[in-house]
């Protein structure tokens, strides 16, 4: 995935990293929302620049007027999930391109890209892909899950041997 960083104060890189280890009070986020609006916005433009698209053309494809692209890219008005969407597929971006990377650093958790991935990881998803979808799939993740469990108890274990 394509970092999207956007240069950011550090005022505001303190209070995320309070946000991200749940220190800061929740009216803090009201100083966050503008520069997310507005970095994101960054990135919706420079995805469309990157086309060689004019906020025109975009908002003729989004079926919407170049007044409201213009404020996407102002940080004046935020999109939703489905414009984001739509912008994803019209400019060829992934969804989460459009956030930028600080943000999915402190708000989310880390994408896994396909090359951060061993072979090992890549055989367990494509055999996955091959199970009936609905019943045996959950059977797989409930499987995964009891794994996961059974090796917090043998870790715990472990420490409590020590």
């Amino acid at each position: 995935m394509k970092d999207t960083r956007i240069e950011m104060s550090k005022e505001l890189r303190e209070l995320l990293e309070k946000w991200r280890s749940r220190e800061a009070p929740p009216e803090s986020f009201q100083f966050i929302i503008p520069h997310i609006r507005n970095d994101v916005g960054k990135t919706i433009r420079q995805a469309r620049e990157a086309k060689k698209m004019s906020q025109k053309e975009l908002a003729e494809k989004l079926g919407t007027r170049q007044a409201y692209i213009s404020d996407l890219e102002k940080g004046k008005t935020e999109p939703n999930v489905t414009l984001l969407i739509q912008l994803s597929y019209y400019l060829d971006q992934s969804v989460m391109y459009f956030i930028p990377s600080q943000y999915r650093e402190f708000f989310g958790a880390k994408a896994i890209e396909r090359d951060e991935l061993s072979p090992e990881e890549e055989e367990i998803i494509r055999k996955m892909r091959q199970v009936y979808p609905v019943l045996n799939r959950g059977l797989i993740l409930h499987l995964i899950e009891s794994l996961l469990e059974y090796d917090q108890k043998y870790m715990d274990w472990m420490d409590e041997a020590d």
